[in-house]
């Protein structure tokens, strides 16, 4: 039996409280606290929450890469509660886009 094995390169994790994570600063101003976190750990990172581990990728070539490539890395779920189509990671990790 053939298989092939690969190592799995996690993004930057944003240091946080312990339990909370990032919750409250994340609340406090969210744009504020991604542009930070954007200049410290570049275009993708993690940002753990009380609830959900959040993968954040930001800028052009981010966007990018998930308008062309998304339905390779991405499941789409048919919708959530708004009607609006919700990406995630096929790992249990939620996603966050902005340019």
């Amino acid at each position: 039996m053939n298989t092939t094995s690969f190592a799995i390169n996690k993004p930057p994790r944003v240091k946080g409280l312990p339990f909370l994570g990032s919750t409250l600063k994340l609340m406090k101003d969210p744009l504020q606290f991604c542009v930070e976190e954007y200049e410290k750990h570049g275009p993708v990172f993690e940002i753990k929450t009380l609830f959900n581990d959040i993968v954040v990728m930001a800028g052009l070539e981010s966007n990018q890469f998930l308008s062309r490539e998304a339905k390779d890395y991405l499941v789409w779920p048919n919708s959530s509660s708004t009607g609006v189509a919700r990406p995630k990671m096929t790992t249990s990790t939620r996603s966050l886009f902005f340019s």
